[in-house]
């Protein structure tokens, strides 16, 4: 089976009900069965559109559709209940596989009322599994130090060549059969191609303006565009392979979430991953770029 999942983000919420159709019919074509959305993208229409697209594989015996969604953390009474109980119905009553609460603070896990929204939305049958999606190195070291990791299944955070910090925790959260999903989120893109280059492939607007307006966006671009050169030069034939390979072959990583806004991209993709690049070079390469 398959790690990577599709994912939902923003630009996904853009395409057109056809579009978006064919893309989802041809990931399930290929054994792609798990979905990734959230309440937050493209103002709750990715989540919306991946429903109508999924409508037709929801009920049916033949197809085990996944699906993991995403809620604010909220200490708002009866927040993360009704924001559950909303995806639940989008989904034709399909329990959601795995709901994320989304870049909680400590503070919000501390919180009593999170809990008992999560546990009772649980306990309801709308959701399998209760995970934190969170890029906060203190988060993660709360989850595994706290009563936090006795109350979760998963844990969705941003992992890559650059992110190798986050590698620390990953025993950590097996140790409390925490499931552990790798987000590349935008370095992944840049650590193979360049802002013009990814400009090209995706016609997203979006890209540039954070690219040239965001700081810390900014910042890892700085870092990617010297990730991106050392690839290039070294490995030539394999670059574009390298970063996808990485997040896979990491015995700890359990799913791979990833925008699929391509026939060929999902083709590619899962082409990596059934040829990683060989283990000695993904070792020789992370330990280069540790002091990048």
């Amino acid at each position: 089976m398959t790690k990577l999942v599709f994912g939902t983000g923003g630009r996904f919420g853009r395409l057109s009900p056809h579009l978006a159709s064919r893309l989802v019919d041809f990931a399930i074509s290929q054994g792609i069965y798990s979905f990734d959305t959230g309440c937050n993208y493209s103002n709750g229409k990715s989540q919306l559109l991946l429903s109508q697209c999924l409508s037709p594989y929801l009920l049916s015996s033949s197809h085990k559709i996944s699906i993991s969604s995403k809620v604010a953390a909220s200490n708002v009474p009866g927040k993360i209940i009704s924001d559950i109980t909303r995806i639940y119905s989008l989904f034709q009553g399909l329990p959601i596989d795995c709901l994320f609460l989304w870049g909680p603070t400590i503070e919000d896990l501390s919180c009593d009322s999170v809990w008992r929204q999560l546990n009772y939305a649980k306990s309801l049958g709308l959701v399998k599994r209760i995970g934190i999606n969170t890029h906060d190195l203190d988060v993660m070291q709360f989850i595994c130090s706290s009563f936090v990791s006795g109350l979760i299944d998963d844990v969705m955070i941003d992992y890559n060549l650059l992110l190798t910090d986050r590698e620390p925790f990953f025993p950590e959260f097996k140790k409390s059969d925490i499931s552990i999903w790798a987000g590349t989120v935008l370095a992944q893109g840049f650590l193979v191609l360049s802002v013009f280059e990814m400009f090209l492939r995706t016609r997203s607007i979006s890209y540039l303006a954070r690219s040239f307006f965001n700081p810390p966006t900014a910042a890892m671009l700085r870092q990617c565009m010297k990730v991106r050169s050392f690839l290039r030069s070294s490995y030539f034939t394999s670059a574009s392979r390298i970063p996808l390979s990485f997040v896979a072959s990491n015995p700890y990583v359990d799913y791979i979430p990833m925008g699929m806004l391509s026939q060929s991209s999902m083709l590619r993709n899962l082409d990596i991953e059934k040829s990683l690049v060989p283990s000695r070079i993904l070792s020789f390469v992370a330990a280069r770029l540790r002091g990048f």
